[in-house]
């Protein structure tokens, strides 16, 4: 991501918020983030289509540069771009896993499992202001 070997049309969001905080914006390290539409996109998601099947390990996150307003847990889908699965514990249920708790440190992820995907979201669970910000990296093998 942070790279640009992902482009900005592989990208895509549930709402954005202001002019300059789109999509593009998600990358780690970014001078902004991708914010959603204030407290009106309670189910928000972003996500990822690549070209091609790679393996994902884990992501990194930071909340919006320079601003209180951060992810602080989310959810993790993936598949094919069609079907979708959940990052789910060993007793089954979808892990939230726990993110952010300022804007600029970067936390790092693991899945329990390498994910086989062509297409990965991240669901927002709880978030500090209004917006939802987030900016990240996926961790693994293959061009990403």
């Amino acid at each position: 991501m942070e790279s640009g070997v992902i482009p900005d049309s592989a990208l895509s969001t549930s709402s954005v918020g202001n002019p300059g905080y789109g999509k593009e914006m998600a990358r780690l390290n970014s001078h902004a983030a991708w914010c959603t539409r204030g407290d009106i996109d309670l189910n928000a998601w972003i996500r990822v289509d690549l070209p091609d099947s790679v393996t994902v390990t884990g992501l990194i996150t930071q909340g919006r540069d320079y601003s209180s307003t951060y992810t602080t847990s989310f959810s993790v889908q993936y598949g094919n771009g069609t079907n979708w699965s959940e990052v789910v514990g060993k007793d089954g249920s979808p892990i939230v896993f726990q993110a952010n708790s300022d804007c600029c440190t970067p936390v790092t992820v693991y899945f329990p499992s390498p994910l086989q995907l062509r297409s990965f979201r991240i669901l927002p669970v709880d978030w500090v202001t209004t917006s939802i910000c987030i900016r990240f990296e996926l961790l693994g093998c293959g061009a990403i």
